[in-house]
């Protein structure tokens, strides 16, 4: 838009450089009809001021055999002169030209003198004011012949000072366009090589799957590597969205009461498995909290957690040797958080890019360590959100600090308890005499959902679309429970939801989908559903929703 209005500005000075024209024109013919053919002396006082005053454009005349400029009113305001300055010699015009300006204007001078020709250019001038400012004009010059054969060089003076910057600020904008072209050029290729190589090490592995020869300890090894490098594309691809919802305004905020301590706590066992997948279990991590209680504030804690491990996972990804910490101290109305490392470090230039998503080139540190690189773009997008600032102090080769504030919103006696899930706990239910309703369109991920069900001794009936479940569950009334896939064809999960609760409200129904927005969450639940999972499925969540919804 802005590059359009630059545009425009532009044809606005060629515009104004046409009436230019004509506006001399006019002037030619001003002075010939006081005379058909030629032009009077110049010495005649009413030759001059009818020839320099011409309205609205500043019009002077030179005469190269006395070495004489005569300025109109117009002319002497824009170089702001008085009346008393209206004739003087070329040398001392001149001296309200910039000296690097001033050959060319004799020089196209001289060029239209004895020639009959015209020449139209631009230079600057200097305003005699206190401040001595710097105009630009464009100069249109041209050559006439008085009745007694004496030559005279009208010229005309116009102000395009603001046509020369719109000119300069478009030069700008295009300059920065042609830079954001080249680096989202760079971010794409980077986007692409980083989508590949999980990609890679998935198809790879799961061929090498296909073995006979391959021993069970080797198996289990080549399905890690497959859970992990899919996690690893799963959170490229969220981090794009991330960065294109918050671009968009799209991303909401939801406060609820929040324990700092909690929060903080159970990020630091979080840690720990990202240094296992980074294979930096030598480092060392440092929780730094006030006390034990704790703060308690009124805040989006699940963005809060997004933030701290995002910058805990890149101070982990950029330290080789000695520790990371983080926590938060109060300060009066503000909680200010912190993550500290003893990594690589950034200098200047890098510390004022590093919150930028296009920071990254093909010569920078990611080649050696990997990632898009979105984590710190999305971190300095959701504090801004959560009413705070980010901001960075880093030394080459001693490591970086990332501070971030959030307003603190006291909840007076608010105590929060949160159930945390001990990674051990085991995950086999027994669901025998359970029937389940699939309701999924695609076979491979019905085959998935079936092997988990009938794993923990469910029975499982397929429906392959919405218009299809809600015809089972009218002639079956032994369902236990529905997983519902919401985009199908002939009726989706959303409406096949509304009409089997109308039947049966009390028949609890599990949105399964690959839509992962907190607003696809509401729009479940609004249709009805009792729970939500995202596609790809974490297992130990759906199970754990599953049995929760078959035993309340």
């Amino acid at each position: 838009m802005k590059l359009r209005s630059k545009k425009n500005d532009i044809q606005k000075l060629r515009d104004q450089l046409d009436i230019l024209e004509r506006k001399n024109k006019d002037l030619e013919d001003k002075l010939a009809s006081l005379h058909p053919g030629t032009f009077r002396d110049p010495s005649d006082p009413y030759i001059l001021e009818t020839a320099v005053n011409l309205e609205f454009l500043g019009t002077g005349l030179y005469e190269p055999g006395r070495n004489l400029v005569r300025l109109s009113s117009v002319a002497l305001k824009m170089f702001g002169l008085g009346d008393e300055n209206k004739e003087m010699i070329l040398d001392n015009y001149l001296q309200l030209i910039p000296a690097e300006e001033k050959a060319a204007v004799v020089r196209s001078f001289h060029e239209v003198q004895g020639t009959g020709k015209s020449q139209l250019i631009d230079y600057r001038i200097i305003i005699q004011n206190q401040e001595r400012d710097i105009r630009h004009v464009a100069s249109h010059i041209k050559s006439l012949k008085t009745d007694i054969g004496r030559e005279l060089l009208l010229f005309t003076i116009s102000d395009i000072s603001r046509q020369e910057k719109t000119k300069r600020e478009l030069l700008r904008a295009k300059e920065k366009t042609e830079d954001s072209d080249k680096l989202k050029n760079i971010y794409l290729s980077n986007i692409s090589r980083e989508i590949r190589i999980p990609m890679n090490s998935i198809v790879g592995f799961a061929e090498l799957l296909n073995i006979e020869s391959i021993t069970p300890e080797e198996k289990n090894e080549y399905v890690k590597i497959i859970k992990l490098q899919s996690n690893l594309l799963l959170k490229l691809i969220d981090d794009i969205s991330e960065v294109s919802r918050l671009e968009a305004g799209e991303v909401k905020i939801n406060k609820s009461p929040c324990n700092l301590n909690l929060l903080l706590n159970e990020l630091l066992g979080n840690s720990s498995q990202q240094k296992k997948i980074h294979k930096k279990e030598h480092l060392e991590l440092k929780l730094n909290i006030p006390d034990k209680k704790g703060i308690v504030t009124y805040t989006d804690s699940g963005r809060l957690q997004q933030v701290l491990t995002n910058l805990i996972s890149n101070a982990i990804k950029f330290t080789e040797k000695g520790y990371i910490e983080f926590g938060y101290t109060q300060k009066e109305q503000l909680i200010e958080f912190y993550v500290k490392d003893t990594g690589i470090g950034l200098n200047k230039d890098e510390q004022r890019q590093i919150f930028d998503r296009f920071k990254y080139d093909e010569e920078t540190v990611t080649r050696k360590y990997e990632g898009s690189g979105l984590g710190l773009t999305i971190a300095k997008g959701i504090v801004r959100l959560l009413g705070g600032k980010i901001w960075i102090d880093s030394e080459p080769g001693k490591g970086t600090t990332i501070f971030f504030t959030i307003p603190l919103e006291e909840v007076p006696d608010e105590n929060i308890e949160k159930e945390i899930i001990n990674e051990h706990t085991p995950f086999e239910f027994n669901w025998k005499g359970k029937l389940i309703l699939v309701v999924e369109d695609d076979d491979v991920n019905f085959k998935f959902i079936e092997t988990i069900l009938l794993e923990n001794q469910a029975q499982v009936l397929r429906a392959n679309n919405g218009l299809q479940a809600v015809e089972l569950y009218r002639s079956i009334n032994k369902i236990d429970l529905i997983l519902m896939d919401i985009k199908m064809p002939e009726m989706d999960g959303f409406e096949a939801t509304r009409r089997i609760k109308m039947l049966n409200k009390q028949i609890p129904i599990i949105a399964q989908t690959a839509f992962a927005l907190d607003e696809d969450r509401e729009k479940c639940l609004q249709a009805g559903c009792d729970e939500h999972v995202t596609k790809p499925i974490d297992i130990k969540d759906l199970m754990l929703k599953i049995n929760h919804c078959l035993n309340p």
